[in-house]
């Protein structure tokens, strides 16, 4: 007769399988990621043939084909408790739906027929088209609960602010784009924290990625402005100086916090954010060979902090860091 105490068992290496949820950086997630990611730019290839007579029909049929296609994978994948495979395709399915809210418009005649530029006037289209990948993303998301569907997502969202500027600034200049794009950055790694405090680790993650991107982009226009500008025999009221300071301000304030959030992306971010202007600062004061030099003693320094930070990451992050940010205690053996 069996016992009813269920019997010891010993402690085993986490699973990293498809079916835990949770994607790992080995061989087979990267061959769904990249292998989803690559069937997609595809299909995409394949529709982007596919004319437009009869009003946008054959777009609509064949965008359906795939995206129905790459969600009954999921549903496929996902029925068999295949969570990482499922949910890529899921994000898949989402993307594709771009392609069949396109064909859509084209079959009911509202795409428009000429040229338009709908980050200089305001155009319901593309923006529509922005809230209804949004809106799909999130629908599977909340079916499948997978991170990557937070990336269509917040691409989504950065478009859709793009395309609704024109209705707060008439013809917005390139400066007013970029200007969004920088708040946008700060207000999606705000984001991403919030769902971090909420211990939501995996949808975070593409918040802090796109979120610090589009940070990284608005400051190198300034950078990249003020450079041009410079070689200009008028002389310029604009400066790049700021933005260099800047990028060095967020890149030290990335690196050290990222201990306190347990976030590497914060870290890559960082380290670029400082690596960058240490570069052009360098190149101003040093000469030919002496460039190339120096730039080896900042690497070999950053070698060096990231050991000092090693040493002591192990106790004054976890005096900063917010208990709920902290990892909770493994739970105690039953009784």
């Amino acid at each position: 007769m069996e016992s009813s105490v269920p019997p010891e068992i010993p402690p085993v290496a986490a699973d990293t399988s498809a079916r835990t949820g949770v994607p790992h950086f080995d061989p087979p997630n990267i061959l769904w990621y990249f292998g989803a990611i690559a069937a997609t730019i595809a299909s995409y290839a394949v529709i982007s043939e596919v004319g437009s007579e009869h009003r946008g029909l054959w777009i609509f049929i064949v965008a359906l084909a795939f995206c129905g296609g790459a969600a009954g994978l999921s549903a496929f994948a996902l029925r068999f408790r295949c969570w990482v495979p499922g949910g890529v395709m899921a994000t898949s399915a989402v993307v594709l739906f771009t392609a069949v809210v396109i064909g859509f418009e084209h079959l009911i005649g509202v795409w428009p027929k000429g040229s338009i530029d709908p980050f200089q006037d305001f155009c319901g289209v593309p923006f529509s088209l922005a809230a209804l990948t949004i809106l799909a993303a999130l629908v599977a998301f909340w079916l499948v609960r997978f991170g990557f569907l937070m990336l269509p997502v917040a691409a989504a969202t950065e478009a859709a602010v793009q395309f609704l500027l024109p209705v707060l600034v008439n013809h917005p200049s390139a400066d007013a784009h970029f200007d969004a794009l920088l708040i946008t950055g700060g207000a999606f790694v705000v984001t991403g924290m919030l769902l971090d405090a909420r211990r939501q680790r995996a949808p975070a993650f593409w918040w802090h990625v796109i979120g610090l991107f589009a940070i990284a982009v608005g400051l190198a226009y300034y950078v990249a402005r003020g450079a041009i500008e410079s070689l200009l025999p008028i002389q310029s009221p604009h400066h790049s100086t700021w933005a260099w300071v800047t990028m060095i301000v967020i890149g030290v304030a990335l690196v050290i916090s990222s201990f306190v959030v347990r976030r590497a992306t914060w870290a890559g971010f960082g380290v670029a954010g400082i690596y960058a202007p240490a570069l052009h600062y360098v190149n101003d004061w040093s000469g030919a060979w002496h460039f190339p030099l120096l730039m080896v003693f900042v690497g070999v320094g950053l070698v060096f902090a990231g050991a000092i930070l090693d040493v002591i990451g192990g106790t004054w992050p976890q005096r900063l860091a917010r208990p709920v940010l902290r990892q909770s205690p493994p739970p105690p053996p039953p009784e």
